[in-house]
């Protein structure tokens, strides 16, 4: 089923260089210039964090080693300010990479160095923005908002209208992460206002993708599709091809809630070809496994199942760990419609362990949501051979379904909690517990309702179930 996570590609605010990535870019003459220039100053520093942030998408490995080497020029040179900046870059890097926790210890260490440097407020505000991120990305979604928040307030105050509008754009991300969806539009055309007045025009259009995968989730589809539309335009027209291709991805996301996956396919393909030619390989691994979801809801599993193959070595090899935790339970999914009960609870397995070393990763309810339908589902021979008891099965089942459904309350996966209620209920059923049964589908019913009102439960849920599977960057 399709991931959001991959789907809706939220831009998060981390001020940060275009990517320019291919050979014979300026990026290369950089490099060369750099790597001849071998005294240690400031000159240095600002030539290596600017190679870093051009790597950021295209190779954030590379991009860590040279803003390691800024902060250690920088504290060799003891130059108090370029450590914090140097120290912000680096945490970015890590964040790239996937090593969110180690992003947060480098981006506190800043943050606390910055309270000893005079007028340091503006790296301050772009360093708490930054830990909002990080939160953000472990799905720690009160601290993101609350850092989020904190950046706004900051360069309110500083008189960086642009920098607020970012923030409060971010607060809208956390908002639609929270199923606020009221909030979130709130936020978002607050940001649209004030980045229209700075004329920032790019980050314009970013937030009205965001409002438009806001719109997604609500049903509102024609008026998400009018929003796309807009920041397509503006991309195109000035020669944005890598957030082109991330509209893309939403255009298709919104073509396969209208259930016509075809022409889902048709942008994803667009996206999986400018990924291509701008070789960003997490974000071409990404649109392959979305390709491969949309070819699953339509029953063709053998293509599915080649672009999920064709994914998976580069996301191994760009060792991005968010990204292969859903691959695995992507390979789940499918081999689950082919009743290949055994390897896909391999995959569910494999995919609940790199959440379980993430932390909240969106995977986890899902992962446990599937390894409890295992459980309950699969024939016993599948057991057997996976060393499960098959007299405990049902206990173990229900142990796995309530791991789920605590986690997606801690972390606000609140459409997910409502999704593993109805389950839950389904399985009672089954097995006779008529009286939990019906708890979980009141507690099922009472939940979707709050959260989606009625008419965006009709309209919704029961497609989202069908192309989007439980999750991340959501349900």
């Amino acid at each position: 089923m399709l991931r959001l996570y991959f789907l809706l590609l939220f831009f998060i605010c981390l001020g940060t260089a275009t990517l320019l990535g291919q050979a014979g870019t300026p990026l290369d003459s950089l490099v060369s210039t750099c790597n001849a220039y071998t005294k240690e100053d400031t000159v240095k520093i600002k030539m290596l964090l600017q190679i870093a942030n051009e790597y950021q998408k295209s190779n954030p490995s590379k991009g860590l080693v040279a803003a390691g080497e800024a902060v250690g020029i920088a504290k060799r040179l003891n130059q108090p300010f370029f450590i914090a900046h140097s120290l912000r870059i680096k945490g970015v890097q890590q964040s790239a990479t996937g090593a969110y926790d180690d992003a947060l210890l480098t981006l506190e260490e800043a943050l606390q160095l910055c309270k000893t440097i005079k007028n340091a407020e503006k790296i301050e505000s772009d360093i708490v923005n930054n830990i909002g991120v990080q939160y953000y990305y472990k799905h720690d979604l009160q601290n993101a908002y609350k850092y989020f928040e904190q950046a706004y307030i900051k360069k309110t105050s500083l008189g960086d209208i642009g920098g607020a509008g970012n923030a409060i754009g971010n607060m809208g991300n956390v908002s639609q992460q929270l199923l606020d969806f009221p909030k979130a539009i709130s936020c978002f055309d607050q940001a649209i206002a004030i980045l229209e007045k700075v004329g920032n025009m790019s980050a314009r259009a970013n937030v009205l993708r965001n409002k438009g995968n806001t719109l997604n989730l609500m049903g509102d589809y024609s008026n998400a599709l009018s929003l796309f539309q807009q920041a397509l335009e503006y991309y195109q027209k000035n020669g944005l091809i890598a957030r082109e291709g991330d509209l893309y991805l939403s255009l298709g996301v919104t073509y396969n809630y209208l259930n016509d996956h075809e022409k889902s396919i048709e942008y994803y393909q667009k996206a999986l070809n400018i990924y291509k030619k701008t070789g960003n390989k997490v974000f071409y691994a990404e649109a392959c496994i979305n390709i491969g979801n949309s070819y699953s809801v339509m029953k063709n599993y053998e293509t599915c199942l080649s672009y999920l193959r064709e994914a998976l070595p580069i996301v191994m090899e760009t060792k991005d760990e968010n990204a292969l935790a859903y691959c695995y339970d992507a390979f789940g999914a499918v081999y689950t419609e082919l009743k290949d009960f055994r390897l896909a609870l391999d995959y569910f397995q494999k995919s609940l362990a790199i959440g379980d070393k993430l932390g909240n990763h969106p995977t986890l309810t899902s992962n446990y949501l599937k390894i409890g339908d295992m459980h309950a589902d699969a024939p016993d021979s599948v057991l057997v051979e996976a060393g499960i008891s098959v007299e405990n099965r049902y206990l173990l089942a229900e142990s796995f379904y309530l791991k789920g459904l605590k986690l997606s309350k801690e972390v606000g996966q609140t459409l997910q909690t409502s999704t593993i209620w109805r389950q839950m209920s389904k399985f009672y059923e089954k097995n006779g517990d008529y009286l939990k049964a019906y708890n979980a589908f009141k507690n099922y019913v009472t939940l979707n309702d709050s959260i989606l009102g009625e008419d965006i439960k009709n309209k919704s849920p029961e497609k989202k179930s069908n192309s989007s599977s439980t999750k991340k960057k959501l349900l």
